[in-house]
């Protein structure tokens, strides 16, 4: 039976510190409240996983914590969080990043704007570990990997990795899911291929014929 709350967001975590991934948690909980759900995924050491657990119950938001087993890798955390989740919509957020204010406002206009649309996406803000990198606002888009400053909700080909949301009921409907062939593989370490997540929404897009939605004010630091 369908979930009758909107928005799961998932985390796929690899032994990120406790201060790097309690920012991220804080966010939802101050973001979502409890009107939505979210999903942890830990591939990580038994030790941190523990950590993480004690972390999420601190929160109000209700957070469902999962130990990836079998092969790793960011694309079979995905997927993981995937079969789990029985809501309409799934917002992935990397565990280093967090949602700026008015990204649950955000995410509700979208619904009710583009109603048709498979998924969302938006702005990636770079959070500097020693202050600001003091660009000008016009070079920002070099370290933020997207259109910086766009000010206009747009039709795009895919979703940004920490900052996306998929139409889960859709992506079910025609076996859609993240090649495990790409994605990183144990955190930053050892060798991977990206775009996985380019792969996913261009399948998405294809299988129904409906758009993926830049939205301007979809706000994640990472």
């Amino acid at each position: 039976m369908p979930d009758p709350r909107k928005l799961t967001v998932a985390i796929v975590t690899y032994g990120e510190t406790n201060s790097m991934f309690e920012k991220c948690l804080k966010s939802i909980d101050v973001e979502l409240s409890n009107q939505e759900r979210g999903i942890i995924i830990h591939e990580g050491t038994e030790a941190q996983f523990r950590n993480h657990l004690r972390l999420a119950d601190s929160f109000q938001f209700q957070f469902q914590c999962y130990s990836l087993e079998g092969p790793g890798g960011l694309s079979n955390g995905r997927n993981l969080a995937i079969e789990k989740c029985n809501t309409e919509w799934i917002a992935f957020v990397d565990a280093d990043a967090e949602l700026l204010p008015g990204w649950g406002k955000s995410f509700k206009r979208g619904t009710e704007k583009y109603p048709d649309s498979v998924g969302f996406t938006g702005p990636l803000y770079p959070i500097y570990e020693h202050g600001s990198r003091n660009l000008p606002n016009e070079m920002e888009w070099i370290v933020s990997c997207n259109s910086f400053g766009n000010k206009k909700d747009e039709s795009v080909r895919n979703g940004y990795g920490a900052n996306m949301i998929f139409n889960i009921r859709e992506s079910k409907k025609h076996s859609i899911i993240f090649n495990p062939s790409f994605g990183a593989v144990g955190g930053t370490e050892g060798l991977s291929l990206a775009g996985e997540e380019t792969i996913f929404s261009m399948k998405l897009r294809y299988m129904t014929g409906n758009d993926i939605i830049w939205l301007h004010d979809l706000k994640v630091g990472h």
